[in-house]
């Protein structure tokens, strides 16, 4: 390719502009973290990619990245995937995936056709080099922002998410940047490439900077990924420098030193006090938790489960929600209602494309070490700083995906740096030879593709923006007409239409209850959501969630017999859901079916006691499910069998609950409310409220005297409330109704 041409100019500058994507952040759309960088990249890529186009039909773009392993493997990989998605349960979304994630085959074909203009474009160093300046310097930029946040903002932060809002991704992309920096410090000291204003010195400085930052993203993957990462580059400098014995005799206490401080590390956070830094908090809860019972790892052997379902070819990409829903672990439900990925890239590939899938994925990650570390001609091909630190560099990344699922943060630098090393790998071959005919049937192909492709995200974006207006809560902008906005989302959105159908339902139960909203806006709201969440659910009537949304609809609309009716058919999809369990209890509890109330908490009960009941942490919500279902049994009158399941769990004790309490007087056993009073006095005399309700419990049973008597009791212990205890005492002895 001539260095010089303007296609080549244009073709190298849209590369250099694609490196300040973190600093895309569109809050005018939906997901502003996410939807305005994933069309951007993917945008800027489907017209590099025409220029490539036009380039090659003229022969004028190299081809020499498209003959190594890396490119190889990236093709067998990705027809690996393009199988998997074809055989998906949801193959539009396995494809053109969602809002929220912006992935699918979609993402992966305009990173495959990214690797290939930069395959042709990197194969000059200079430029590589100019590359690696330019994103050094981005990630400079965010890295110093983040340090203004953490100093300046005034404001708590907790951990760092960059321009990512999520402190993982945005230490994936740190990561990659870290090494990066380090082979700018190798080759300023040892090779004089960088101009005068980037000595080591101020390389350092950033480095320094980005490995602090790093940390306080509080990512504990990564920080793993760096320190080994780092080791493995330490170890091979020394290797490839022939060390003598000496030098061993070091790799070998550095290495005893590095895992000396780790197990040091561990045993002292273990039994440590809490810590106050966010970090080393998070290692702490890793290491004095247990760490079969932490939610990574339960939804890695939901994962597992999925992956043995369907071995082969997977359930497709974006499908991992229903392998949730299949095998649902109801002790997630304390982290997150739903998740749609495994945090583990080779367990969510294993999902997405089965064992076929899994293993073309590490072919792809283990190529690159077989480019790097090949001779050609007696020489290696890469110097000895990047095979060092590049090899560093995979190896921490390798351990980070361990620990989280990848996106744009970390894959755009990946395959960039995969398509520079593709690059160097091959000599330097220009384009085939086409007949005319070929080329223009090719040249329709590709301009209807490209076309088609700008039509489908300018849709996308508009749909962003109409979605994220329809959004807008009430106390910032009336609603007025909203339901037809919803109405124009999803008319233009070209993919996930879902996502626009539960964004209308969450909407309609969130202005049920408001009083400045009418009631003609609120009907047309419910009617849409019901009408399109029907759609959803018709069209995907195993995924729990859509029933679930209609029954919420209906609910906060008083249609309770047919919330009823959707809750059920969710119950049924997913019996071990709690929030399904809890939200049809509450509703025959507001409809007086205590029996049926009975027997839906009595399930969340039993889902919930599957925790320790001895960790504080579970004990909150086992307590309110207890409460529930004791409250259910004694309004449903069996009152026995409530009170045997407080023997059984507390010995015999008492157990005074307001929901109890409530139930027992709602039957008129004023007797037990009595007791429950008493005891909730003896162990908290400091509260008033405890007197004056036993009081009236004493007066609703008759026990006038004993009424009076721990009102004179309460007006002893809390003069601040004596004048209300003898206005009820002067109430009962002149026979007045208690207020309390």
């Amino acid at each position: 390719m001539q260095r010089n041409s303007a296609s080549f100019v244009v073709l190298t500058t849209g590369l250099l502009l694609l490196l300040f994507f973190p600093l895309v952040v569109t809050n005018s759309l939906f997901f502003p973290f996410v939807l305005g960088r994933s069309l951007f990249f993917r945008l800027l890529v489907e017209f590099l990619f025409l220029v490539w186009f036009f380039l090659f039909l003229k022969k004028k773009v190299s081809l020499s990245g498209l003959s190594s392993p890396i490119f190889y493997a990236l093709s067998a990989f990705l027809t690996v995937v393009f199988f998997a998605d074809i055989v998906s349960p949801d193959r539009a979304a396995s494809f053109l995936s969602s809002y929220e994630r912006m992935e699918g085959f979609i993402t992966y074909l305009h990173l495959f056709v990214l690797f290939v203009v930069a395959a042709s474009a990197l194969a000059s160093r200079q430029l590589w080099q100019r590359m690696l300046l330019v994103s050094v310097g981005v990630s400079a930029f965010v890295s110093f922002a983040e340090v203004l946040k953490l100093f300046a903002g005034g404001a708590v932060v907790e951990r760092l998410d960059g321009p990512f809002g999520n402190a993982a991704y945005f230490a994936t992309y740190l990561l990659f940047h870290i090494f990066f920096i380090a082979l700018l410090i190798w080759r300023a000291r040892q090779e004089g490439l960088l101009v005068k204003r980037h000595r080591p010195f101020a390389l350092l400085l950033l480095l320094a900077l980005e490995i602090f930052v790093l940390y306080k993203t509080a990512t504990r993957g990564a920080l793993l990924a760096l320190l080994i990462g780092a080791l493995v580059t330490f170890f091979i400098w020394l290797i490839m420098r022939r060390a003598g014995k000496r030098k061993f005799v070091l790799v070998g206490a550095v290495f005893l030193i590095a895992l000396s401080l780790a197990v040091g590390s561990a045993i002292f956070l273990k039994h440590a006090d809490p810590v106050e830094s966010r970090t080393l908090s998070r290692f702490q809860e890793l290491v004095q938790g247990r760490i079969s019972d932490s939610p990574r790892f339960m939804v890695w052997r939901t994962a597992w489960q999925g992956v043995l379902a369907r071995p082969i070819l997977g359930w497709g990409q974006e499908s991992f929600p229903l392998v949730f829903e299949r095998f649902y672990n109801p002790k997630l439900s304390l982290q997150e209602s739903w998740f749609d990925r495994a945090h583990n890239s080779f367990l969510d590939w294993a999902v997405s494309a089965g064992f076929l899938g899994a293993l073309a994925f590490l072919l792809l990650l283990l190529s690159p070490f077989f480019i790097l570390w090949r001779k050609k001609e007696g020489e290696y091909v890469f110097s000895l700083a990047e095979r060092t630190i590049f090899t560093g560099l995979l190896s921490a990344y390798f351990i980070n995906i361990l620990f989280v699922f990848d996106t744009l943060a970390g894959l755009i630098p990946l395959f960039l740096f995969l398509s520079y090393l593709s690059s160097q790998s091959s000599p330097e071959v220009l384009g085939w030879g086409l007949s005319r005919g070929s080329q223009r049937v090719l040249r329709a192909a590709v301009l209807f593709l490209v076309a088609a492709g700008v039509v489908f995200h300018v849709r996308a974006a508009v749909a962003g923006r109409l979605l994220t207006l329809s959004i807008t809560p009430p106390e910032i902008t009336p609603v007025l007409g909203r339901s037809a906005f919803f109405n124009r989302a999803l008319s233009w959105t070209p993919f996930d239409k879902g996502r626009v159908r539960q964004e209308i339902a969450e909407f309609a139960v969130a202005v049920s209850r408001n009083q400045t909203v009418e009631e003609k806006e609120k009907r047309a709201l419910f009617e849409l959501g019901v009408r399109e969440v029907s759609k959803e659910a018709l069209r995907h009537p195993r995924v729990v969630k859509n029933f679930i949304f209609l029954g919420d609809l209906f609910r906060a609309y008083s249609e309770k017999d047919l919330a009823i009716v959707f809750l059920s058919h969710a119950k049924e999809l997913s019996p071990s859901r709690k929030n399904i369990r809890k939200a049809l209890g509450d509703i025959y509890m507001e409809e007086k079916k205590f029996a049926e109330a009975a027997q839906e908490y009595g399930a969340l009960y039993e889902l919930e006691s599957r925790f320790d009941v001895s960790d504080p942490a579970y004990t909150f919500y086992i307590d309110n499910a207890m409460a529930d279902y004791l409250a259910a049994l004694i309004l449903s009158g069996q009152s026995e069998k409530a009170e045997e399941l407080v023997k059984s769990r507390f010995d015999g004790e008492l157990w005074a609950r307001p929901e109890v309490i409530n139930a027992y007087a709602a039957v008129g056993e004023y007797g037990k409310v009595i007791a429950l009073w008493k005891k909730l006095v003896e162990e908290a005399p400091g509260n008033s409220q405890n007197f004056f309700s036993l009081a009236a419990a004493y007066a609703k049973a008759g026990f006038l005297s004993e009424a009076i008597s721990v009102l004179q009791d309460v007006a002893k212990r809390h003069p601040a409330v004596k004048e209300d205890a003898y206005f009820y005492i002067e109430a009962i002895m002149t026979g007045k109704k208690l207020p309390i």
